[in-house]
């Protein structure tokens, strides 16, 4: 005679997975990079022919129809910035060319609130002691415009909105007061000076967004 059986209860589902699509990408800001041994693509086993003067170079930049050589400059006067990154660095081209170096983290994990000038005529640095220096600080923007350079935002243990500016020839800084709605605090932004202006793009916010946004500051009028 058969007999009723009652099945064992089958295990249940699993709850279901739900996925959070968040629009906005998050990410920690610009890292350095890595050092350039680990950036060299790989190449084939067969060896390549060195060149007799390893500094004299492979690398060229193109230069209307030909190319020119990368030289490297190793007999500077002067003593240059020590290693950092997330700095920058700027050419004033007036008066033989000079390049001015701000800001940066360096080794030791310190942000740096030194500035260098390096000219290009005579190959020299020198440090510059100026009052009224902005706070240390990384991935920031530099621009240059009418003798100045206008350095704004950046981290160190905060993130900033600010805009200073250093006139070159007098080795002055001051912070610069504005006018109009700035760019919310950001680092790893782009800067660059059009018609009269400098335009700030993209960046991350203290949040760790990624910015989308574009702002125009106005020299003549210190104006956002």
């Amino acid at each position: 005679r058969s007999r009723n059986s009652t099945l064992p209860p089958s295990n249940p589902l699993p709850p279901p997975l739900w996925l959070c699509l968040d629009q906005s990408p998050r990410h920690p800001g610009p890292t350095p990079l890595p050092p350039a041994t680990q950036l060299t693509p790989h190449t084939s086993t067969q060896k390549k022919k060195q060149p007799a003067d390893p500094m004299a170079a492979s690398s060229t930049r193109s230069s209307g129809g030909g190319t020119e050589p990368f030289t490297a400059l190793v007999d500077a006067d002067g003593t240059p910035p020590c290693p950092r990154h997330g700095h920058t660095s700027v050419v004033d081209e007036r008066g033989g060319g000079r390049m001015v170096v701000f800001g940066g983290c360096n080794d030791g994990g310190e942000f740096c609130s030194d500035l260098y000038i390096y000219t290009i005529d005579d190959h020299s640095w020198s440090k510059v002691e100026a009052e009224g220096i902005p706070s240390g600080r990384q991935y920031h923007s530099a621009v240059v415009y009418d003798g100045c350079m206008y350095i704004f935002a950046g981290n160190s243990n905060g993130y900033y909105c600010d805009l200073h500016r250093f006139h070159i020839d007098s080795r002055r800084w001051e912070q610069v007061e504005t006018s109009g709605v700035p760019p919310s605090p950001r680092h790893g932004h782009s800067a660059a000076v059009h018609n009269k202006a400098m335009v700030v793009f993209g960046g991350y916010d203290k949040d760790g967004l990624v910015c989308n946004d574009l702002y125009k500051f106005h020299f003549d009028t210190a104006h956002w």
